[in-house]
């Protein structure tokens, strides 16, 4: 690997936080936020493939471990779901989120294309391009969970930032062992999908504005 590609590698987990910075708190965006944050992973993976590893069918061994990779997903967002009450989220969530284009269809086109695309992308990224096969919690992880707090931080006060800081770490960590024991990102994108998509439904059931 040449210096470049090594510079590049110690900069690229530090992109999402770039493109939340310009697209949420300067464009007041939360689309802007993240294509710039995808674009700029793709234009990384074309760069500089090494590393890449994409996901392959299942063989049938595999099958439990996806179901509960699945489950590792899903109760993200059920936590959120019974610990809502006591998040203390500020009463103009939802104005907020409208703000930043997430109403209507454009919330609608958001959560279909963060639970769909999002996964896929942030786990070749995380788990593949910066991927690591050790078995402890490492840089990457913590970054990967860092760069969430940029948005949480807007509406969430701080223990509850540190404990979703340590979860999120857990889950990256976890995510990147479902790769190892897998020999690929199919079982890791599974859980991500999983949670990405019902912590998004939680978030759209709790800002949908009260009758």
């Amino acid at each position: 690997m040449t210096r470049s590609e090594t510079l590049l590698r110690k900069l690229a987990p530090f992109l999402p936080y770039l493109a939340i910075s310009i697209g949420l708190f300067l464009l007041h965006s939360a689309w802007l936020a993240l294509l710039s944050y995808h674009a700029g992973i793709v234009i990384l993976l074309l760069t500089d493939r090494q590393g890449l590893r994409f996901w392959r069918a299942l063989p049938e061994k595999q099958i439990g471990l996806a179901c509960a990779a699945g489950a590792f997903g899903l109760s993200g967002g059920i936590a959120l779901y019974l610990l809502w009450p006591t998040l203390c989220v500020p009463a103009g969530f939802g104005a907020s989120l409208s703000r930043m284009g997430l109403s209507g269809f454009g919330w609608f086109g958001f959560m279909l294309y963060f639970s769909i695309v999002n996964p896929g992308l942030e786990e070749v990224y995380w788990r593949g391009f910066l991927g690591s096969a050790s078995h402890s919690m490492t840089l990457n992880d913590l970054l990967f969970s860092g760069y969430h707090l940029l948005v949480l931080g807007q509406f969430l006060k701080f223990p509850w930032l540190l404990l979703a800081f340590i979860v999120l770490g857990v889950a990256g960590w976890a995510w990147r062992q479902f790769t190892r024991l897998s020999d690929g990102l199919l079982v890791a994108v599974i859980s991500h999908f999983a949670a990405d998509l019902s912590v998004i439904l939680v978030i759209h059931h709790f800002s949908a504005p009260t009758p």
